[in-house]
């Protein structure tokens, strides 16, 4: 059986396209279809830059359509195509870890192999969904700030000193959030919610187990919605008031997403310092990601950065993201309850 020696670790090419796929194959948000590829926007960046240019078409707009005639000097008047562009930007982020030799021997394993056969692929899933998670803060900031919170049901805010059937967590508000998009709310197929109110849906056996197409693992649903879980969804407190929690609708291929790490001149670094720990050797490792990952429907502005990239603080400020299709074509909601 073949086994990671440091001749692999120091085979750097070899070592990302590792993580990067190990990363890959274990998001929850990538199994449940928010995400697509796009291999489009993926070339574009490939060439270089750091914000590109979208554009797209807009939907024809629902007036009449023209009532023929057989007088041959009535002409119809042909209406326009019209078009919009919005902007995605790219993001570079990296990860770096050292271990001193001494270690190693007293521990009896190696880190800095842990860390490319167990820890670093994990590591970027995590980092992911917690990117995705603050452009949906984002979102939902610029869309209260400048859209008059359209896309938000709020049944509980921070300053609320009790839960009420009404604040709680419940299938009527999942409707009615879902249908903020009007007529298109069959578009949403995902609901990301925080660890305690997954255990309400729980509670309230709202959740149906199915095994995926492969059997090789159980979907969790809750009312024809695949659920994600993650403790980093917003949970907001002021004083001892009771938790706010944001649930996430989203839409399949809601975010375009695609990974140009390998177009990195040294997508992993390695180095060794013989010198450290008075000669005893440490060692150190670097993964580094080029990835974007874009919001259908919404603009990235870039107008409250302080580096080259964004980081996910930075992503969740409304200043960053302005929305540019209509309410309905933006498969995304919000809501805000008690759990």
């Amino acid at each position: 059986m073949a086994t990671v020696q440091l001749s692999d670790i120091q085979n750097r090419r070899k070592m990302a396209a590792y993580t990067t796929e190990l990363s890959t194959k274990n998001s929850a948000l990538f199994e449940s279809r928010v995400f697509m590829q796009d291999q489009k926007l993926s070339g574009m960046f490939s060439e270089g830059g750091l914000i590109q240019d979208i554009p797209s078409w807009d939907d024809l707009g629902d007036t009449d359509a023209n009532t023929s005639s057989d007088d041959p000097d009535s002409h119809a008047t042909p209406e326009k195509v019209t078009s919009k562009k919005h902007r995605a930007t790219i993001l570079h982020r990296n990860k770096g870890y050292s271990a001193m030799d001494l270690a190693a021997v007293v521990a009896g394993e190696d880190p800095i192999k842990s860390v490319v056969e167990y820890r670093i692929g994990p590591y970027w899933k995590r980092h992911f969904n917690a990117t995705a998670i603050s452009i949906a803060r984002g979102l939902l900031a610029d869309n209260i700030a400048n859209d008059g919170g359209d896309m938000l049901v709020e049944a509980a805010q921070v300053s609320d000193g009790s839960v009420t059937t009404a604040s709680r967590f419940s299938n009527e508000l999942i409707i009615d959030a879902a249908h903020t998009m009007g007529d298109a709310a069959e578009e949403l197929g995902a609901i990301a919610v925080h660890s305690s109110i997954r255990a309400r849906m729980l509670k309230e056996d709202d959740i149906e187990f199915k095994a995926d197409s492969a059997g090789a693992m159980t979907i969790e649903l809750y009312k024809g919605l695949r659920v994600i879980v993650s403790d980093t969804l917003p949970a907001e407190q002021q004083s001892n008031n009771p938790i706010v929690y944001t649930s996430i609708l989203f839409g399949a291929g809601f975010f375009h997403f695609g990974d140009v790490t390998m177009q990195q001149k040294e997508p992993v670094g390695y180095e060794r310092d013989e010198s450290a720990g008075q000669g005893g050797g440490m060692e150190e490792i670097w993964s580094r990601r080029s990835f974007w990952m874009h919001p259908d429907g919404f603009d990235y502005t870039d107008a409250n950065n302080a580096g080259p990239t964004p980081t996910n603080a930075e992503l969740a400020l409304a200043g960053n993201w302005d929305r540019v299709f209509q309410r309905k074509n933006c498969k995304i909601a919000f809501l805000k309850s008690h759990a």
